[in-house]
């Protein structure tokens, strides 16, 4: 079911790149409309349908690397510093906008040249850039006017790649000192089975390119805190949980194949969850209410996930076991030396400092 989204279309035009494969930058064209789309109710189910896959499906997600970088959307935007008077200038950045984007992809031998809407729109008081690439289908067309005629049908398949701008965000970025740290405020679009174009990363320029190993990280992080938090009396069905997980990651690895976290991993938690008779908030629905934002698709990297292996360390002496994640070791668990004496030394944090504190007080005796 479509979820209604409150927001109000501000302008929006489609632009054409016509590139066939393999074709090189001389033979490859760029049609540029000279009026903006009608704010009509195809428009805004276009917009609709991008933000529930945005909801639903999870992306990846990034700022801004720079803004200085010619025919790059940054410095289109930052040149007009983030916001447009009228329709005129709506117009003419979308065409500016175009341009970058036709240099970058017209070097891409292998790329094709699609439909590009480019849509502004103003949500929850934010306003927005969504910028697509889209395949048109017997489902999807578009008129002689350059304005959608039917979008009774339209998914991931017809959107070849996409990218939303929080405007007001990277404005705020571009005006911050150096040392500012923005938070993420461009979010990905991309067909499930097949990877961000390093194009279409260079065309902004993004602050990060997606970093498997990074992502592969991040969820375990997540995944570890989410089972912790949810399943607090159940270890066996956590370890079950964590090791299965694990293993679809591990085949995926070895496969070179992508994961889909909103495909692969929220389905097999949800499975198990009713398969052990547990009544827990689902994954997704956990990520959502507490504010943790992964990326969607990438590769599981194989160094992060050894890092998640566990290990146990045994002192057969002191009846001493201690339990954790392969990364801990040299990190977090290490072997110390003090006044010629070697210790097993792990580092704790606050919480979990005041927590032993409270249970043991004797840890802290000499």
């Amino acid at each position: 079911m479509t979820i209604r989204h409150n927001f109000e279309i501000l302008a929006g035009v489609i632009h054409r790149i016509a590139k066939p494969q393999f074709a090189s930058a001389e033979e490859s064209t760029l049609d540029l409309r000279d009026v903006l789309h009608s704010k009509n109710d195809h428009l805004r189910k276009f917009v609709e349908n991008a933000e529930d896959i945005l909801l639903k499906g999870g992306s990846n997600r990034s700022s801004s690397g720079g803004f200085n970088t010619d025919k790059t959307l940054s410095k289109v935007l930052a040149d007009k510093d983030f916001s447009f008077e009228n329709d005129e200038e709506y117009l003419s950045v979308s065409r500016e906008l175009l341009e970058g984007l036709f240099y970058h992809v017209s070097k891409k031998s292998a790329t094709t040249g699609e439909h590009v809407p480019v849509i502004f729109y103003r949500k929850n008081g934010r306003e927005y850039l969504l910028l697509t690439l889209i395949s048109l289908n017997s489902y999807l067309n578009i008129n002689e006017q350059g304005e959608l005629s039917d979008i009774a049908v339209i998914d991931k398949d017809a959107l070849k790649v996409g990218v939303r701008v929080d405007l007001q965000a990277m404005q705020e970025h571009y005006h911050a000192p150096p040392a500012f740290e923005a938070q993420p405020y461009v979010r990905w679009i991309e067909r499930r089975n097949s990877r961000l174009p390093d194009y279409i990363q260079d065309y902004i320029p993004v602050g990060t390119k997606i970093d498997d190993r990074k992502s592969t990280r991040e969820l375990m992080v997540a995944l570890d805190r989410y089972l912790d938090e949810t399943l607090v009396e159940n270890d066996e069905v956590k370890e079950k949980a964590r090791t299965e997980i694990l293993q679809m990651m591990r085949q995926k690895q070895q496969q070179d194949e992508h994961l889909q976290l909103e495909e692969d991993i929220d389905p097999l938690l949800h499975n198990m969850m009713q398969r052990e008779g547990i009544e827990a908030v689902g994954f997704q629905t956990w990520r959502q209410e507490n504010g943790v934002d992964l990326n969607s698709f990438f590769k599981p990297e194989k160094r992060a996930l050894d890092g998640f292996e566990k290990f146990k360390i045994v002192l057969p002496e002191s009846g001493v076991t201690v339990r954790g994640n392969q990364d801990e070791l040299g990190r977090k668990v290490k072997i110390t030396t003090i006044d010629g004496e070697d210790y097993l030394a792990i580092c704790l944090n606050e919480t979990e400092k005041h927590k032993l504190q409270g249970q043991y007080p004797q840890l802290d005796e000499r």
